[in-house]
């Protein structure tokens, strides 16, 4: 820009730019020493969630804990809780699609 004449003088950057901030530390920001208690209840609620579906059918019980431990490593390696919580929403929509789409052709079959 200083070259092309859109800035009076060049911009030295003094400071890093890092536009990805983990779980770990929005946690920290949003909940300081009890972030771990974040944790706990987030790894609570999986186990919760993957006793739920152990009664269901195998397909159904696999596709689920796939679909659930494929949010998890976004969750540790994704871009914050906004995200995350967006990525679950579209996943989850995608999940009942599949889910819903393999039932009715298994109806029309009969």
């Amino acid at each position: 820009a200083f070259e092309e004449g859109l800035l009076s003088e060049p911009w030295n950057l003094q400071i890093t730019n890092s536009e990805q901030i983990t779980i770990f530390a929005e946690s920290q920001i949003l909940y300081g020493h009890f972030s771990i208690l974040f944790y706990f209840t987030f790894f609570f609620i999986l186990k919760i969630v993957s006793k739920i579906f152990k009664n269901t059918n195998i397909i159904y019980q696999q596709l689920i804990n796939s679909f659930i431990f494929v949010l998890f490593f976004d969750w540790i390696t994704g871009f914050g809780l906004d995200f995350f919580s967006i990525n679950v929403i579209y996943s989850s929509l995608f999940l009942i699609i599949i889910i819903f789409t393999t039932v009715v052709l298994q109806k029309f079959k009969r």
